[in-house]
């Protein structure tokens, strides 16, 4: 076959052809068709814009002068490590001290069964059943120091985070052991971090620590607080090897009958001791200090810490209407520079954004206000009439850095 035949069979389809293509179609499905191409143009001219990253995604991390090659993220400001992000915050205690104030005794603990909603613990009601919890462990003896380990077998819960903060508040460190580890590893913890006390969460863990003692495996263990309920065989099985099984709820009216003031750590005194499976020997434990934790914490804060701002051109006529319902007085170049204008401008304009259903991440933070338009003449404007991103940070250099400066978030 010619090339100009295979081509006369491959053509495409003149304009008129279309047409009467399009004749032939029934009325629904040129409905149809119309509504789909509706649907794509609203989509296309409402989807949802990129956020800005924080840094620079191919200049993540900057080297540090005389370090031999050491870098370090550039969300930082100097070559100084990063400590602590909050001045108030050195421990995990102080951590959730913080939290108590900025939630104003919010929500902090929440759990719920099977097809039910949460039901919520408030940050002052954990605070007090962590506070018995340690009071209870320093009435059965356990000292108020970092040498003092508590363990803890159990899976996520509210009762494992109020443990851990109890132990935190008189300066205990906890030992978590986990399903995964398998007896020996649990058994060799047991006696490596000398646990005389394990909080369990089943019955069923009480049981195999039980077996332990039993078979002489760890002679040291001597107190399994469980979490949920138990049968009173678990306690006479304790009772004949010489373990004391007794429950949260108990441990719970102990320490509130015998409540004792906070005794925090320090920064650099242990918080966890976190033991690995052991798959190439015996486990090993990685000394974890508050100090560790909370500046692990710090660079996460500190990473998610970009935030959007905004430089907003009032209109002139509105704004100066606006204004003069409300008292203020001046000039529009002196009202853009009054702060009580600019507070109520960006309190509107988060009233809009929460209105519309935005994050609090899509939230503006903060906003300057700029008398002059954006335009050609100035230098921010493409002939097309698109922002001129490079020229407009440059231009806002100085209102940029004093925002990100000065708004805490």
């Amino acid at each position: 076959m010619q090339a100009h035949e295979l081509f006369r069979y491959f053509r495409m389809p003149e304009l008129v052809d279309f047409r009467q293509y399009v004749r032939t179609l029934p009325t629904n499905t040129l409905m149809g068709f119309g509504a789909f191409a509706a649907l794509t143009t609203f989509w296309y001219a409402t989807r949802p814009k990129p956020l800005k990253p924080p840094c620079d995604l191919s200049m993540q991390s900057v080297e540090v002068a005389g370090s031999g090659g050491a870098r370090r993220s550039a969300l930082l400001d100097s070559d100084e490590p990063l400590v602590y992000f909050y001045d108030d915050v050195t421990t995990l205690y102080e951590g959730f001290q913080r939290g108590i104030q900025v939630s104003n005794n919010g929500p902090c603990l929440g759990s719920r069964k099977p097809d039910q909603p949460y039901e919520w613990l408030s940050y002052k009601q954990v605070a007090e059943l962590s506070e018995c919890i340690g009071s209870a462990l320093i009435q059965k003896g356990f000292k108020t120091a970092p040498d003092q380990f508590i363990g803890i077998f159990a899976q996520n819960r509210p009762e494992w985070v109020i443990i851990e903060q109890g132990c935190f508040a008189y300066s205990m460190v906890i030992v978590p052991l986990y399903d995964t580890l398998g007896n020996e590893a649990i058994t060799y913890i047991v006696n490596k971090a000398e646990l005389s006390l394990v909080f369990v969460d089943k019955p069923e863990k009480a049981k195999l620590l039980l077996e332990g003692v039993e078979n002489k495996l760890i002679p040291g263990l001597k107190i399994i607080v469980v979490m949920d309920a138990y049968g009173s065989e678990l306690v006479e099985r304790g009772q004949r090897c010489g373990v004391e099984v007794t429950s949260m709820k108990a441990m719970e009216d102990l320490g509130r009958a015998n409540r004792r003031k906070p005794k925090p750590p320090a920064p650099e005194d242990l918080a966890v001791i976190c033991f690995t499976s052991g798959t190439t020997g015996n486990p090993k434990g990685a000394m974890v200090t508050h100090r560790n934790i909370v500046s692990d914490c710090s660079a996460f804060v500190k990473a998610t810490e970009a935030f959007l701002i905004a430089i907003v051109v009032p209109d002139v006529e509105t704004l100066c209407s606006w204004a003069q319902k409300r008292g203020f007085e001046g000039s529009f170049e002196e009202l853009c520079r009054n702060k009580d204008v600019k507070k109520a401008i960006l309190e509107d304009m988060v009233r809009l954004g929460k209105d519309s259903g935005l994050k609090p991440f899509e939230q503006v933070k903060g906003i300057t206000l700029h008398p002059e338009l954006f335009s050609i003449d100035n230098g921010l404007l493409t002939p097309t009439m698109k922002a001129k991103r490079p020229e407009l940070r440059n231009y806002f250099r100085s209102q940029i850095d004093d925002l990100y400066s000065t708004i805490k978030v």
